[in-house]
Parts: C-alpha cells; structure tokens; sequence
C-alpha cells in the first residue's frame, strides 16, 4: 500500500481506583501498547484487530486474555513500515518484556503474540512511531 499513515500516539493511562484483581491486565494492555508503539519500525496499532476493555478503559490493538496460573497472554496487532518484519516482532516482544519488568508485572506476563497486519511505505519526512 503506498502513502502514508498519520502518527498514532497511545497515552499510557492510570489504572482506575477499585480496579481489584482485574487491573494487571489493564496495565499489560496498556504497557503493551506504550512499547509497541514506541518501538522503531512500527507505524501504529491496528486498532480494530484487537481489543483489551475493563472498567470503561478501552486499549485498541491489543488482547489480554488469561494463560492460566495467574499469568495473561498479551497479542498486539501492529501496522510496519517496510522493515525485516521477523526481527521487529522480537524487538516489540522484548520491549514488551522489559516494560513488564519495570512495571513489577513481570511474575504476570505469559507469552506474547505480534501479528503484523499490514505494511506501509512511510513518507520520508515521516519517521515510523517510535
């Protein structure tokens, strides 16, 4: 597909107050979604492919389901600018990995899921979402 696609940015938002039990998987979403995005080569999130919600907090692009054992599996669905595609999905899985760490969630994390559903030529004064 040629052109380009407008930036997307996804704002790291707050776990709710009251979220209780549910609220690792809020923030894995949401910590998912922040690394993906961030990660060079990736353009955006495709935001109908897949979609995490609790307590009226929406995170498009990305599912959390539970693994079993108190663990989530995380799946993003990324849109790529032209790039060696298999090296970009381990490089979102880690980043994905290390904001967990960070964020205490890593005891939380189960496996990852990429799926680059499309690619895109970005234009040269664009940078691919970093």
């Amino acid at each position: 597909m040629a052109g380009s696609l407008p930036r997307t940015t996804t704002p790291t938002l707050p776990v709710p107050a009251g979220a209780g039990a549910a609220a690792p998987r809020l923030a894995l979403a949401q910590l998912a979604s922040a690394a993906a995005v961030r990660t060079p080569g990736v353009v955006s999130l495709r935001r109908s492919a897949h979609v995490t919600e609790e307590h009226g907090v929406r995170v498009g692009g990305v599912r959390v389901i539970a693994e079993g054992g108190g663990r989530y599996e995380v799946a993003v669905a990324l849109v790529a600018a032209p790039v060696a595609l298999h090296a970009l999905a381990t490089r979102v899985r880690e980043r994905i990995r290390r904001a967990a760490t960070v964020a205490g969630l890593a005891d939380r994390l189960g496996s990852i899921a990429v799926a680059i559903v499309d690619v895109v030529e970005v234009a040269s004064e664009q940078e691919p979402t970093r």
